[in-house]
C-alpha cells in the first residue's frame, strides 16, 4: 500500500505561456496569455486525479504539457519509476520519442482523432509501429532514467512482428469489448461509445503507466458516459494504470476520481480526496461549481449560486486573489495579496486566504 501512495507524476510550478499578437493593421503589438501559471500537484500510481474547471481555464492545457503535447514555459514535470526520476519536460528528439509509451491520451471527439481511411485494426496498431516494443508498464526497481527512456524501443530491437502486433491488438480489443469483427470495419461504421472504447484501445495498447483522458466521455450520452467510465476503472484495476481526468461534468468527476482538482483562470484553488470536495469544500469557487449539480434527492434543495462578474482574461489576470472579482466574500486584502497554497486539513489543500473560516452555506 505504501507503493500505492508514492507519486508517478510529480508536477512542479509547471507554466504554460502563449504570444497572441495583437489586431489592427500593422498587428506589431502582443500580448502573452498565462493559460497556466504555476500549477503544482502529483499524481499516485493507480490513481485517478480528475481535474475540473471553466472552459478556458487551463485543464487541457496542463494534460497537454505534461505528455509534452506542447512546450512548458517553466516548472517541472517529473516521471517517477521505483525511485528513477525522469524530467520529462527535458527530454528531446530520440529521447523524447522513445518514453513516449509510458504516456499516453485519450481525446475528447472519438470521431475526429481516428483516421477515417484506417481500419480498427490499423488504428490501435499504429503506437506499436510508431514505438516497436511498447513499455513494460512496471518498470524494474533497478533500472536507470536513461534505461527507462531506452527501453521502449530497444526491447524487441527495434521491431514488432506482425503477429506480435496483432496478438497485442485482439488482447486490448477483448479488454475494451470490441471483437475480431470490429477490427475490420472503418471508424464511421460506428456509434460514438464504440468509437470511444477503440480511441482507449490505441492509448492502452503499449501498456502505458499513465493516460491523460481530455474530456473522453463528454460528447457521449449518459447511459454511454457510464460504461466507458466503468471500462475506464475496469482497465485501471486490471493493468495498473494512472489516469489525470480532465471534465465539466463533476458527477463523472465524482465516479471514477480518487482526488479532485479545481483550476480557475490557469491556477489552482483546491485539491483534496473526492468525498472531501464534495462534501466539505473550503474555496468558494468550488462550493460555486457543486452547487450547480443538480441532484434526484427531493430533500436537497437545488440552489445554484450565480457568480456575478465574467472570467478575467488569462493575458491580463487581475492581482491577488484571480477570484476576487467574483467572489461573495472577498475583502479588500483578497485584491492585493495572492492566496498561498496551503495544507488546511490533511491531504486537503487550498488557496484562499480565509479557507477553514467561511460559512460556505450562508449565502448563495
Amino acid at each position: 500500500m505504501a507503493a500505492e501512495r508514492e507519486p508517478l507524476i510529480e508536477v512542479k510550478d509547471l507554466e504554460v505561456h502563449f504570444t497572441v499578437k495583437g489586431g489592427g493593421l500593422l498587428k506589431r503589438s502582443s500580448k502573452t496569455v498565462r493559460a497556466v501559471d504555476g500549477v503544482s500537484f502529483s499524481i499516485r500510481r493507480n490513481e485517478t486525479l480528475g481535474l475540473v474547471g471553466e472552459s478556458g481555464s487551463g485543464k487541457t492545457t496542463i494534460g497537454r504539457a505534461i505528455l509534452r503535447a506542447i512546450n512548458p514555459s517553466a516548472g517541472e514535470v517529473i516521471f517517477h519509476a521505483n525511485g528513477s526520476p525522469v524530467r520529462v519536460d527535458k527530454l528531446e528528439g530520440r529521447e523524447l520519442r522513445r518514453f513516449r509509451n509510458h504516456m499516453q491520451l485519450i481525446f475528447q471527439d472519438p470521431y475526429g482523432s481516428l483516421n477515417p481511411r484506417m481500419t480498427v485494426r490499423d488504428i490501435i496498431a499504429e503506437p506499436l509501429i510508431c514505438h516497436p516494443g511498447g513499455s513494460t508498464g512496471s518498470l524494474n526497481p533497478r533500472m536507470t532514467a536513461g534505461e527507462i527512456i531506452a527501453e521502449p524501443l530497444e526491447a524487441a530491437n527495434g521491431n514488432l512482428s506482425n503477429k506480435e502486433i496483432n496478438d497485442r491488438v485482439r488482447r486490448i480489443a477483448a479488454k475494451c469489448k470490441l471483437n475480431l469483427e470490429h477490427l475490420r470495419r472503418f471508424p464511421h461504421a460506428f456509434s460514438g461509445g464504440q468509437r470511444q472504447r477503440v480511441c482507449i484501445a490505441r492509448a492502452l495498447v503499449a501498456n502505458p503507466s499513465f493516460v491523460v483522458c481530455d474530456e473522453s466521455v463528454a460528447a457521449l450520452d449518459v447511459s454511454i458516459q457510464a460504461e466507458i467510465i466503468n471500462l475506464l476503472a475496469d482497465l485501471q484495476r486490471e493493468m495498473r494504470v494512472s489516469y489525470l481526468f480532465i471534465a465539466h461534468d463533476l458527477s463523472v468527476v465524482a465516479q471514477i476520481s480518487d482526488r479532485v482538482a479545481v483550476l480557475y483562470v490557469g491556477r489552482l484553488v483546491e485539491l483534496a480526496p473526492t468525498e472531501a470536495i464534495f462534501f466539505e469544500p473550503l474555496h468558494p469557487y468550488t462550493h460555486a461549481l457543486l452547487s450547480a449539480v443538480p441532484t434526484v434527492d427531493e430533500d436537497v434543495p437545488f440552489e445554484p449560486i450565480a457568480l456575478e462578474g465574467e472570467v478575467p482574461d488569462p493575458s491580463d489576470p487581475p492581482p491577488g486573489c484571480r477570484f476576487h472579482t467574483r467572489c461573495p466574500y472577498a475583502v479588500e486584502r483578497c485584491a492585493q495579496e495572492t492566496p498561498q497554497w496551503r495544507e488546511v486539513r490533511p491531504e486537503h489543500f487550498v488557496a484562499c486566504h480565509f479557507a477553514g473560516e467561511l460559512d460556505l452555506r450562508g449565502k448563495g
